[in-house]
């Protein structure tokens, strides 16, 4: 558990072409700090600065907890946090977006900021990566219409299969070279 003797690590992805990319973590990490619940708080981005490594030489020789701030346990997660870290002896914990209450803390910040959930369509969007995709199928956490997309997109397939038409999925563009 946490003790005011404990660090907080928050690693992110970061961006070195866009410096204001860290902005949202750079906020949770104040907020957290100004809570008083660890001796130290710190951000570690995995692109820009600061650095996981200048971040964790920041926090000195103390217990330290790293949380990764992610949606979904993935590449970044698995692979690029760890190998960030460098053999530290930390504590690492599932990324943030993976806590099942996550939902409710997310329609409590809607509802605080004065947003009627009634009259509200609310989407939350992150990514992916096929080099280490997270689970294989999504947990439903999430209130949602994705499957009124989906139950049309099934719909869709189905006449045109029944037809004898080829269903053509849209090529993605990837650094230049176009995936099937």
């Amino acid at each position: 558990m946490t003790s005011p003797e404990h660090a907080l690590l928050i690693v992110a992805h970061g961006s070195a072409r866009y410096p204001d990319a860290a902005r949202t973590v750079l906020m949770h990490a104040d907020a957290i700090r100004m809570s008083g619940r660890f001796a130290a708080v710190a951000v570690g981005l995995l692109n820009g600065a600061p650095s996981v490594a200048d971040a964790l030489v920041s926090l000195g020789p103390r217990p330290i907890h790293v949380v990764p701030f992610f949606m979904e346990d993935g590449y970044f997660t698995r692979i690029a946090v760890p190998k960030a870290l460098g053999g530290a002896d930390v504590r690492l914990y599932p990324a943030v977006g993976t806590h099942p209450d996550m939902t409710e803390m997310i329609l409590g910040r809607v509802a605080r900021a004065g947003l009627a959930l009634d009259t509200l369509s609310l989407v939350l969007v992150g990514h992916g990566s096929a080099r280490a995709p997270g689970r294989p199928t999504p947990r439903r956490r999430w209130r949602s219409t994705a499957h009124l997309h989906n139950s049309r997109r099934r719909r869709r397939r189905r006449r045109c299969r029944r037809h004898g038409l080829r269903v053509r999925r849209r090529a993605r563009q990837t650094r230049g070279r176009r995936r099937r």
